[in-house]
């Protein structure tokens, strides 16, 4: 009989057996300690996903994380997994729709091309730096120096901050387990709360071509969208402009050195690239799983939930879903992804896709071009023991300078 524990150390390595077994023998799942279920299936998943009235996002009855205490694991500080008010994914329409036409316009697909070569810039510069080393933790000082360099510049914060931002993402990202965890938790919400509490006067006074300021001069006084509004959304898209996209640069690299024949079909076949990043996102996605809160009571599979129970929804088991995906367990990179759930589904659908898409596409794209061959002990790699987002320790990666392009 499966057995489904989130926050098992011994599950972090390697879920994804679990997750089969969750999917062919109890698609719905509840643990004899949990306080929440869990769907499995790729179409149970994107049903969900497309029901926001039956399945809420609402912070107000329940919040969107798994937690500790959740799966009866013992209480965390009140409140200690909280953001700020604000956070889009922790809204139901029609207040999530208004919050989300704030900035929306930004991330529309046709304007994502002068952030190309912007991109491309930051990833040569980066590569300039370790070209020469043979060899780098990819964690530490490429997958998560990519998304804050640019991210920084959408935002509209100076990049002198990025280590800041980046640093306070993870903490943001990572549902706390001990009194340790979400006193680092709570340090970084108020760090957060305190820089975007001062941007938010300065781009009202001295607007410019970037996020912040879009959302600057969508604040007023009153309680349509209030100053706590726009540092919580401004938290969430530091969150998802950073974290999201550097554990899928990392994950990125490591498959590829897993699986060399992927990787020898990308770089023979470059245009292979964008295909590869939606492969890579539905193999090992950033985020495992979301859960929702019922609104009324409902029945799936023969057992009766009731309102105001709280749903796991986990992605990456449905990205595996033979029934969506033949092979599913097989990464392949000329596979058709369309319906891989990482990037959410319904209203809930990343805002940021297309930058993140293109940050990874050139990011990877450069990469390979630069350093095509490259070794990474994999039978050694580890995860954080943390629930739900999915980030790698560290990726020792080798390689020899030589045969490595030293130019743009």
């Amino acid at each position: 009989m499966v057995d489904f524990e989130p926050f098992d150390p011994a599950i972090f390595d390697d879920p994804y057996p679990t997750y089969a077994a969750l999917r062919d023998e109890a698609p719905l799942y509840r643990g004899s300690k949990h306080r929440f279920w869990t769907l499995s299936r790729h179409a149970d998943i994107k049903a969900a996903l497309a029901d926001p009235r039956l399945y809420s996002s609402d912070i107000a009855r329940g919040g969107i994380g798994i937690t500790p205490a959740d799966a009866g694991d013992g209480e965390l500080p009140q409140q200690a997994h909280e953001l700020p008010a604000g956070n889009l994914i922790v809204m139901d329409p029609p207040q999530h729709t208004a919050y989300r036409k704030v900035i929306a316009k930004r991330f529309l697909q046709k304007n994502m091309a002068p952030f190309e070569a912007q991109v491309r810039t930051v990833v040569d510069a980066l590569l300039d730096e370790i070209i020469d080393r043979g060899e780098v933790d990819i964690v530490q000082d490429f997958a998560g120096a990519v998304p804050a360099l640019v991210f920084a510049d959408v935002l509209g914060v100076p990049q002198s901050r990025w280590r800041d931002l980046r640093g306070w993402a993870a903490e943001l990202t990572t549902v706390p387990a001990t009194s340790d965890a979400a006193s680092r938790h709570q340090d970084a919400v108020r760090a957060v709360t305190e820089l975007f509490g001062e941007m938010l006067p300065f781009k009202q006074a001295n607007p410019a071509d970037d996020l912040l300021t879009d959302m600057a001069l969508a604040t007023g006084d009153d309680e349509t969208y209030s100053p706590r509004d726009f540092v919580g959304m401004a938290t969430s898209m530091l969150i998802a402009g950073n974290d999201t996209t550097a554990n899928l640069l990392a994950s990125a690299l490591y498959l590829f050195a897993k699986h060399p024949d992927e990787r020898a079909r990308v770089i023979q076949d470059p245009g292979l690239m964008a295909n590869a990043v939606e492969e890579i996102l539905r193999y090992e996605p950033p985020v495992h799983g979301l859960a929702r809160v019922l609104t009324r009571d409902t029945e799936l599979y023969g057992q009766q939930l009731s309102e105001g129970d709280k749903v796991l929804l986990l992605y990456a088991a449905g990205n595996r879903d033979e029934r969506a995906f033949p092979n599913g367990e097989r990464f392949d990179v000329g596979r058709d992804t369309t319906a891989h759930l990482s990037f959410g589904h319904g209203v809930h659908y990343c805002v940021g896709v297309h930058l993140g898409r293109l940050e990874s596409r050139v990011a990877l794209s450069r990469f390979l071009e630069r350093i095509p061959d490259y070794d990474v002990p994999v039978a050694d790699i580890h995860w954080h023991h943390i629930f739900a987002t999915r980030q790698m320790c560290s990726l020792p990666l080798s390689f020899d300078p030589a045969r490595s392009t030293t130019t743009a």
